[in-house]
């Protein structure tokens, strides 16, 4: 757990001891909240929880989940140079903001939202299987969940599960 601003996990040196992390494996836990910052400089591969809390940055080349979670909670996650972020199982859910090149959904589920909320993609969306889980609660922006992507969005396969808050 990184846990506020400057928050670093060092080896001699000051260095970041989880710079080359590359793995993290079912029973694993990545967190990364209050406002720290976290860089890896390779694709990361997650079947355990990677949790990224408000105001806290993950900067990472690329994401690989087959099983496990990546949770938001007012976080950011980024992918330099146009790398992306491929989530074959599990569940990628909350709120905040994913910079990257590609988010490509294959199998298992995206649930934009914390019990309504919004998950921002500044990059391309594909889902080609798994599902989309969207709760829906009125009218209001803040009663419904919301996958805003400002970029190119391509809906090829999977399904769109909705469900209504409080029913």
């Amino acid at each position: 757990i990184l846990d506020g601003p400057g928050a670093l996990l060092a080896k001699t040196g000051g260095v970041n001891a989880l710079a080359n992390l590359s793995n993290n494996r079912t029973a694993g836990s990545l967190t990364v909240r209050n406002s720290s910052n976290l860089t890896l400089n390779f694709d990361l591969s997650n079947s355990g929880v990677v949790e990224i809390g408000q105001g806290s940055v993950l900067t990472l080349n690329g994401l690989v989940q087959d099983t496990g979670e990546t949770r938001l909670d007012q976080g950011t996650i980024v992918t330099p140079n146009f790398s992306g972020i491929e989530i074959d199982g599990g569940f990628l859910r909350g709120s905040g903001t994913m910079t990257v090149g590609q988010l490509a959904i294959l199998g298992g589920a995206i649930a934009p939202g914390a019990s309504a909320g919004r998950l921002v993609v500044q990059g391309e969306y594909l889902q080609l299987g798994g599902s989309l889980q969207i709760e829906l609660g009125g009218l209001d922006p803040a009663q419904y969940d919301n996958l805003h992507v400002i970029g190119e969005a391509r809906l090829e396969g999977g399904h769109l599960d909705v469900s209504l808050l409080d029913g």
